[in-house]
């Protein structure tokens, strides 16, 4: 923490993450460790569970740091904190909780008061949690706005902890993903300072045990869809306090994490967003020692040399603000009162217009108005099921543009084509043919991300400094898949690692003189000159993966003398 702080970097960290409780430990007499996911929905109702889950809390916050002199809870880096990791009640399909006797009491003494005070609305709603709380049922509304109290109280609770108690005044976030029902946002709204969330391409799903392979993923272009490469996150924001992401990947093995980067930070630059982080750098000590010395997995970035390669477009486009933020804004407006009875339109925070994100900057306004700086709004619950037809028409009567983004991006669905055009990052994504951004121009045969990105903070028409990357596809030598579908791992295998074989004839507007191009290893060494053409003010090369056949290239360094 002490390093991190001196480097000017920030951190943030959650109260409970992993850390084995033993059921003796919340005081209940029974043996052995409950899975860290029973722990998590205990905490906001189970007095043992709480109790060890705020001894902790004090004991982390109020450590005096001997590098610092000061206590964590104090730290200026620590720029907020989380309560409970992916702590939000149904993340686990209610598996957890029916058999919990605490949750059965709770529910029945919630339903109870509900019922006396509010007849209409929970009459028919059985006292027991039925053991698929997943199941669509007369229990579901009424269990949702349940859960919703259950961890709204947690939150206030915890708020009045940190700040009465622990007398610090750190940005207080939770509720990170997966089960977010509308109503989740009169949380946010009431009693966290900053909004966060996660989200995933080709996360795994295990088909025998947990975190064991078999594994399975879809591996299909995540752009070639109704959200044009939209993820649900952009509806869970609100529009009137922070919002990051602490956890996001395009997962290995999947075939287009090579996307992942440029498409990840033009959408948080567009939406001006606050925070991005990946999930995760590494998960053991060689990784940190010497990245790259290990496979690929699922998450880690430190052993990826494509997703590393990928992550500096988000650098660029977010960071450096290559791409502007999105001017206009569109407010899903949550009137407090439709939050506060059951009805069955309380559906998750998604909506089949998401693609719109590429368009307007997106959130949730917990109102019975928009904001002030609003262009468009639609109301809950109507917004969530409005047709994509609709939305379009209200954004742009006359047609959409075909390049959105402040006119510097556009998808094709029916391709699965992202293309990106900025004055310092031009480039995109094809599956085969053209990608054509801009100043730079790319043919090639094999599914690829290519880019250009100026490295001397200039234009690309004036720059004398650029970056380009060409990017397939990175597996483990040995790595094994049930059949040509791709989705189904079998086994990891091991180094080295192996790059899908490719070619991309490109071309780059740029200005008059002397250009070398030199492609590089991962580290930004120069490996050698690659034979390039100047005329009529383009600048044309091969890039090849296979220049050196012991090591594949993807980076190359664009020089003027």
């Amino acid at each position: 923490m002490a390093a991190c702080s001196a480097e000017g970097l920030y951190l943030t960290t959650d109260l409970f993450v992993s850390r084995p409780v033993s059921w003796k430990a919340m005081g209940i007499d029974k043996p052995g460790t409950p899975d860290k996911d029973v722990f998590k929905v205990l905490v906001p109702i189970h007095p043992g569970a709480r109790k060890n889950f705020l001894d902790y809390s004090r004991a982390f916050l109020t450590h005096v740091n001997e590098y610092t002199g000061r206590r964590f809870a104090d730290e200026p880096a620590l720029c907020f904190l989380a309560l409970v990791n992916e702590g939000n009640e149904m993340n686990w399909g209610g598996k957890h909780l029916q058999p919990l006797e605490v949750y059965q009491t709770a529910w029945k003494e919630w339903l109870a008061e509900k019922k006396s005070s509010d007849p209409d609305h929970y009459a028919k709603v059985p006292d027991t949690i039925p053991e698929n709380a997943w199941a669509w049922g007369d229990h579901t509304p009424a269990f949702t706005q349940f859960l919703r109290d259950v961890d709204a109280k947690f939150s206030h609770e915890m708020k009045q902890f940190l700040r009465e108690e622990i007398k610090t005044d750190v940005p207080m976030t939770n509720l990170s993903c997966w089960w977010n029902p509308v109503v989740y946002q009169s949380v946010r709204a009431e009693a966290l300072d900053v909004v966060d969330d996660h989200f995933y391409i080709d996360h795994p799903h295990f088909l025998e045990d947990p975190w064991r392979l078999p594994s399975k993923c879809n591996n299909v272009n995540p752009l070639a869809n109704e959200g044009l490469g939209i993820t649900d996150v952009v509806m869970r924001r609100l529009l009137d306090r922070p919002f990051t992401i602490t956890e996001y990947n395009y997962a290995g093995p999947g075939r287009f994490r090579g996307v992942g980067g440029i498409v990840t930070g033009a959408t948080a630059a567009l939406q001006d967003w606050d925070g991005l982080w990946r999930f995760a750098w590494a998960h053991g000590i060689e990784s940190i020692r010497r990245p790259g010395s290990q496979r690929i997995g699922y998450f880690n970035m430190a052993d990826g040399p494509l997703s590393l390669a990928a992550e500096r477009a988000s650098i660029c486009l977010f960071l450096r603000r290559d791409l502007e933020v999105l001017p206009d804004e569109y407010d899903v407006v949550l009137p407090p009162a439709a939050l506060r009875t059951p009805d069955p339109k309380q559906t998750m925070s998604r909506a089949p217009w998401k693609w719109a994100a590429w368009h307007a900057r997106l959130g949730t306004v917990v109102s019975d108005e928009p904001r002030p700086g609003a262009k468009w709004s639609a109301k809950f619950p109507e917004a969530y099921s409005e047709k994509s037809e609709a939305v379009s028409a209200r954004i742009a009567p006359g047609g959409l543009p075909k390049v959105a983004g402040n006119g510097h991006v556009s998808v094709d669905r029916a391709t699965g084509t992202f293309i990106l055009d900025t004055a310092r990052t031009c480039g995109g994504f094809a599956e085969g043919g053209t990608i054509s951004a801009g100043p730079l121009k790319a043919s090639i045969g094999t599914p690829a991300t290519v880019w250009a990105s100026s490295l001397d903070g200039k234009d690309i028409a004036e720059s004398s400094h650029i970056l380009v990357t060409h990017l397939t596809d990175l597996q483990n030598s040995g790595i094994t898949y049930r059949d040509d579908s791709l989705t189904v791992l079998e086994k990891w295998g091991g180094l080295p690692h192996i790059m899908r074989n490719g070619r991309a004839d490109i071309s780059i507007a740029l200005a008059d003189g002397s250009w070398k191009v030199c492609r590089l290893d991962a580290s930004g060494r120069a490996k050698g000159d690659v034979e390039a053409a100047f005329a009529d003010g383009r600048l044309s090369f091969a890039a090849r993966t296979d220049f050196d056949p012991a090591d594949a290239t993807y980076l190359y360094e664009l020089t003027r003398r």
